[in-house]
């Protein structure tokens, strides 16, 4: 399993844009346009991302997740996504299970080469509340980071991974599998030493 973390520096000058280094060497360039159709800022070199709205249940809230964390092994990865911490969320928190997760990278807040301009073309929260605030969860169609991988890297037809992405209030993490991910929820039970005073 590949686990990625970026760090993103800014350009200047004739090639201004954004810089993605790793320790590995990995770089890519992500120079923005505007999009003449919605006028949008969208990344120029990767035409295909387009984040889409993911509701892995029907009864996701249209609020973000208050924390976000993840455990992985060969193969798995499971996500949960506080919904709880969150003010008028039920006390509950969204567990996801990828099976047969090829890859997944994870970033701090704004260091997430698909949320590089917060807000610009990612999926907003429908709650009047929340409106200001990108949908936690999302699909990535056309991903550009599926198409860096190659061929010989990959098991089985390219056109059956997924690319999916979690996101809460700090960060959020990118997830390639071939399988559908096992949503559910658990209870977000209070720690009494915590609320006993």
């Amino acid at each position: 399993m590949l686990v990625r973390r970026v760090d993103f520096r800014p350009r200047t000058g004739r090639y201004a844009g954004w810089r993605a280094i790793d320790r590995s060497g990995w770089l890519a360039s992500l120079p923005f346009r505007r999009d003449q159709e919605h006028g949008a800022l969208m990344r120029s070199d990767a035409p295909g991302d387009v984040l889409k709205k993911w509701k892995p249940l029907p009864d996701i809230p249209e609020s973000p997740c208050g924390d976000l964390s993840f455990s992985g092994g060969p193969g798995l990865v499971t996500v949960r996504a506080a919904y709880s911490k969150i003010d008028g969320n039920e006390p509950r928190d969204l567990i996801i299970i990828f099976h047969s997760a090829a890859a997944f990278m994870a970033f701090e807040e704004f260091r997430d080469p698909w949320n590089i301009l917060p807000n610009a073309t990612a999926p907003q929260c429908e709650s009047e509340r929340w409106s200001g605030y990108v949908f936690p969860l999302l699909e990535v169609r056309g991903s550009r980071w599926l198409r860096s991988f190659p061929e010989e890297r990959l098991i089985g037809d390219r056109k059956s991974y997924r690319h999916f992405t979690i996101g809460d209030i700090d960060g959020r993490i990118h997830v390639l599998t071939q399988v559908e991910p096992s949503p559910g929820w658990t209870i977000d039970w209070a720690d009494p030493l915590q609320t006993a005073s």
